[in-house]
């Protein structure tokens, strides 16, 4: 399966959001406005996809917006369920660093809830450490 560098529609973003708010810890609704999220991600956040059969089933979104290329920030990574634990989430982290570290970028960064383990177990393998820690979340960094 290849990784993409494609700028999906908001369309795009928000079904498989929808279809798939259940794999984000904790879930995303409640907690998000999925069409305003979507918005968001699809006009201003670089993407990185994996495809199978015409589905998207995994997404990362970051941004690289920082004026002096000093930060780029990581909103979402995420696989759908019957394709997680294939190295999926860890190539579509790979792939981001790679294209952080062509950009000249110094440091990547991610927010994660506490509650979401695998996550964080698979951040400390790719070398992101624990810069801050607030009440439900951890900020991640890593140095590049």
């Amino acid at each position: 399966m290849e990784i993409l560098k494609i700028q999906l529609t908001k369309e795009n973003v928000l079904r498989y959001l929808n279809e798939n708010s259940e794999i984000f810890i904790p879930s995303l609704i409640p907690r998000i406005d999925l069409e305003e999220y979507a918005e968001k991600i699809s006009k201003y956040a670089t993407h990185f996809s994996v495809h199978y059969n015409n589905e998207i089933i995994g997404l990362m979104a970051c941004y690289f917006n920082h004026p002096q290329k000093e930060i780029g920030y990581i909103t979402s990574i995420s696989v759908i369920k019957k394709f997680q634990n294939k190295g999926i989430a860890i190539r579509l982290l790979e792939e981001c660093i790679h294209y952080a570290k062509s950009q000249n970028y110094k440091m990547l960064r991610l927010r994660v809830f506490r509650q979401n383990l695998p996550a964080i177990e698979l951040y400390h393998k790719k070398n992101f450490f624990i810069s801050e820690k607030k009440k439900t979340t951890y900020y991640m960094d890593l140095i590049l």
